[in-house]
């Protein structure tokens, strides 16, 4: 039989077309991404309360660094930032909600894919955030009829889906009744992916973790899903503002810094060991141990923190641990999971030899990732709100951190370090450190007192993150796509 042969003219012109419409595409989600830019600019610019810190940026009359607005609550010379900033910065690609798959990731780092970890990790993390936060999608949703919201519309109106996650789609809601806004993710139905809901459902209200504040049975086109509903976070999460720092060539203020560590502390203490009050004058701690199982959270970091404005804290918001879906009670501990920038050592000593072949069965390995872990992903997240840049282990913080602005609290100082500390047992239990959070307290209830405020243009909102970075999500696939394009041709 004879077989048509395909005429080159035609294969010619057609990619010539499809080259064409991709750039077409490419310039103008280009210009809209710099018209946005441009007018986010000049809004924060006419809203702005002070002027941030710029590399060497002197007045010319009198040639002084200008000064940040919180300076004088340390009565401190400005920081010289050119001279601090020597650790990595922040990795501007997206992360792709906790899983390990994705090569970079936006916390900073490029561990998984320098160090080639294998495929058991894709498995070993397969959690996305329970709100919103400044994430990026593992995939996008390749036709609209995949959203559904019709399974949760009887209660609540739905206002945004967000990017997706690794298990399905993520959408901004409003409760019909309240008009309170909440964060559905749907994932699929089946019986592990509950974990999650499980796990928060085992932990009692506290003020600094996220609470689950509905589960639903829904579905989309792909099959049946469990909706898990959870308050959004209207202040967007730790790393957008660690990121926004790190862009205007700042420093974080001390009294968030401060407001961080305490709630951690009191957020990680509560996981741990159940303790739910402190009497900073005899010292007596009161915790809920017995009813309550010891859980560690496998995966903290600065996008599962996230931020409200309701605060227990006067002049400060509320900062709360998410996402949940790695962690376990400490009696059914196993395997090797986190974000790989997270990772104590000795976690990455044991992943390093699964990934060459020397350890079986990693699924079945126990109390890997403990307690000394939490703490060591604490000092990670710690490390990059002070320095408002990447974590560097060879960063030698007691001489970078005399340029930020904690640089005189030295307790903050031996935190840091002590929870980066490359010996588990060197590091320290939350519930040691409850005297640390009370001082904090005091010391933030003064510090409003005496009209100290953090500024507004601390936070960005949410939904403007996500559709930005979903605009740069299209314009990176639109430019391998014309990558490919040029390789073909």
């Amino acid at each position: 039989m004879h077989q048509q042969t395909p005429h080159p003219a035609h294969d010619a012109t057609a990619m010539i077309v499809f080259l064409a419409v991709i750039m077409t595409a490419a310039v103008t989600l280009t210009i809209a991404e710099c018209c946005q830019h441009r007018s986010r600019g000049r809004v924060l610019s006419d809203a702005s309360s002070r002027s941030p810190i710029l590399w060497n940026h002197r007045d010319n009359e009198t040639g002084l660094q200008h000064r940040s607005w919180h300076h004088f609550w340390q009565n401190s010379k400005p920081r010289d930032l050119e001279q601090a900033r020597s650790c990595p910065p922040l990795d501007q690609q997206s992360n792709d909600y906790g899983t390990m798959n994705a090569q970079p990731s936006s916390d900073g780092s490029r561990a998984l894919s320098q160090q080639s970890r294998s495929s058991f990790y894709s498995t070993g993390s397969s959690s996305c955030s329970s709100m919103l936060t400044s994430l990026a999608p593992v995939k996008a949703a390749s036709d609209a009829h995949l959203i559904s919201t019709h399974s949760f519309s009887h209660t609540y109106n739905h206002i945004h889906t967000l990017t997706y996650c690794s298990e399905g789609p993520v959408h901004i809601v409003e409760h019909r009744v309240s008009g309170k806004r909440y964060v559905i993710k749907q994932v699929p139905a089946r019986e592990d992916i509950l974990h999650e809901a499980a796990i928060l459902q085992k932990i009692q209200s506290h003020p600094n973790i996220i609470e689950v504040s509905d589960t639903l049975r829904g579905y989309t086109a792909n099959g049946p899903t469990n909706d898990i509903v959870t308050p959004f976070a209207e202040l967007g999460d730790l790393h957008e503002v660690v990121t926004r720092f790190y862009k205007m060539r700042d420093y974080v203020p001390r009294a968030f810094i401060l407001h961080f560590v305490s709630s951690m502390i009191d957020a990680l203490a509560y996981l741990h060991n159940g303790d739910i009050s402190y009497d900073a004058r005899t010292g007596q701690v009161t915790d809920i141990g017995h009813r309550q199982p010891s859980i560690v959270h496998r995966d903290i970091k600065p996008l599962n923190i996230f931020i409200t404005a309701a605060s227990t804290t006067p002049g400060l918001p509320q900062l709360k641990l998410a996402d949940f879906g790695l962690s376990c009670t400490t009696d059914q501990n196993f395997g090797v999971v986190g974000t790989p920038s997270y990772q104590a050592p000795e976690i990455v000593n044991i992943s390093q030899l699964c990934s060459a072949g020397h350890i079986d069965n990693h699924r079945q390995l126990r109390n890997i990732c403990t307690k000394a872990g939490d703490m060591y992903a604490f000092g990670v997240s710690l490390f990059q709100l002070i320095f408002a840049c990447g974590f560097d282990s060879k960063l030698d913080i007691d001489a970078k951190i005399c340029f930020t602005y904690v640089e005189h609290d030295i307790e903050i100082r031996d935190l840091l370090k002590a929870c980066l500390s490359h010996d588990p047992a060197a590091r320290p239990s939350a519930s040691n450190l409850h005297a640390l959070s009370a001082n904090i307290k005091t010391e933030l209830d003064t510090w409003y007192a005496n009209g100290g405020r953090l500024s507004a243009n601390m936070w960005e909102d949410p939904l403007s993150v996500d559709r930005r970075r979903a605009q740069k999500n299209t314009a990176a696939s639109l430019y391998s796509a014309l990558s490919i394009g040029d390789y073909l041709t």
